[in-house]
């Protein structure tokens, strides 16, 4: 049994649940699919606009939602989870007694560094947990903050994803990410957060991570670079230029990379 089927173990006990990713996504975790797919925020057909993509509503709820997607010959689950890693870490955990080795994270991802590309697709090698919301209402991070350092494991299976995709002509980068518990306040600590060599900032993949090392099945988190805060491109009113790029490489290559995995 692993870490996390031990855990899950407790929460379906309480919550008298036999299958709790059936019970609170309606996804059975008997079923085979290619992949799981965990985005905070998007759809399949926020991302395959080039596509045909089956999309079949499972559950819907005000703060998330679940899909059974059928895409260029490629049967996914797919799970809306909401954005923080709180939400990511309780969809993730879902997922422990299910059948199906492959997960996926897909998401946006702020630059640190001016020479980061809006556009560019990247991956964690490693994430930097600065968890607890209320830590960044403190003068400086380390005040308020538990500070974890999160590895993926199963970096062999990235670094073949990473290949695969090179040899089919599309570029993804390894980088050192942070990861807030704070969008609004993560801004005022920007000096401190460059100081531990991160390059870029998003909120969930420490917490995807934690839950594939405890799940001991394969995971790669997708991030796809929407703004940078060195280089002066805004999140909230970036340009129109940008915006293509970024659409692009959302709407062209995560799909790509997507089919990739799903593949290996």
């Amino acid at each position: 049994m692993t870490k996390a089927q031990k855990i899950v173990q407790e929460a379906k006990k309480y919550n008298h649940s036999t299958d709790l990713l059936k019970d609170v996504y309606g996804i059975d975790s008997k079923t085979k699919y290619d992949a799981v797919v965990l985005a905070p925020s998007w759809t399949a057909k926020k991302i395959y606009k080039n596509d045909e993509v089956k999309e079949t509503l499972l559950v819907k709820h005000s703060t998330f939602s679940s899909y059974e997607v059928e895409v260029n010959g490629k049967k996914l689950a797919w799970i809306q989870t909401g954005m923080g890693a709180g939400n990511m870490v309780d969809t993730a955990l879902c997922l422990a007694d299910s059948v199906v080795e492959k997960v996926i994270f897909v998401g946006a991802v702020g630059a640190i560094q001016s020479e980061i590309l809006i556009g560019e697709l990247a991956t964690p090698a490693v994430s930097l947990s600065y968890g607890g919301a209320v830590g960044y209402l403190q003068d400086k991070l380390a005040d308020g903050c538990a500070v974890k350092k999160i590895v993926p494991e199963n970096m062999a299976f990235v670094d073949k994803v990473l290949e695969a995709a090179d040899q089919q002509g599309v570029a993804i980068k390894k980088r050192k990410v942070f990861c807030t518990d704070s969008i609004v306040c993560e801004y005022v600590h920007l000096p401190e957060i460059k100081e531990t060599g991160a390059e870029l900032i998003e909120m969930e993949t420490a917490g995807f991570y934690e839950c594939i090392n405890a799940m001991e099945k394969k995971g790669i988190a997708l991030l796809c670079v929407s703004d940078n805060s060195a280089a002066d491109i805004a999140l909230v009113m970036r340009d129109e230029e940008f915006t293509k790029r970024y659409k692009t490489a959302r709407e062209v290559n995560i799909p790509r990379l997507i089919d990739i995995i799903c593949e290996l």
